[in-house]
């Protein structure tokens, strides 16, 4: 299964006031994980990408295409 990577993730943490601990907090996932994903060391698959969306407020794919702040279909 492929791993893309989470081309806007850093920015999505940014634009929601989290620190690193705080997502991996609501995530389940390691601070370690979330640096390396933030830093491209590696993709992420789909189950991880819903709990970071999900933590977020995001769709999934947002992580992948959409930079904070761009509109989308639903704003408006």
């Amino acid at each position: 299964m492929a791993r893309p990577p989470l081309v806007y993730l850093r920015e999505w943490r940014d634009w929601r006031a989290l620190t690193q601990a705080e997502l991996a907090e609501a995530t389940g996932l390691t601070i370690t994980t979330i640096s390396k994903l933030e830093n491209r060391h590696y993709g992420a698959q789909a189950p991880t990408r819903r709990k970071l969306a999900r933590a977020l407020e995001i769709a999934p794919h947002q992580l992948l295409t959409v930079p904070p702040g761009y509109p989308t279909e639903n704003d408006g």
